[in-house]
């Protein structure tokens, strides 16, 4: 929920940046590196949980 809010929902689903972005930051690493490296890496700053507790109704 995080990814989308502050990447695509922002740029645009269809933006060509974000989702080459997203390839090489979250895609093609894979397993090889810890998850919340490659986050910090395609959100440019530490992973929030404010997003899905917004999906899921539980905060503003």
């Amino acid at each position: 929920a995080d990814m989308y809010e502050t990447r695509f929902l922002r740029n645009g689903i269809d933006n060509l940046q974000t989702g080459l972005d997203y390839r090489h930051e979250i895609i093609f690493p894979g397993g090889s590196r810890d998850a919340s490296v490659s986050l910090r890496a395609f959100l440019g700053r530490d992973p929030q949980n404010d997003a899905i507790l917004r999906s899921i109704g539980l905060s503003e």
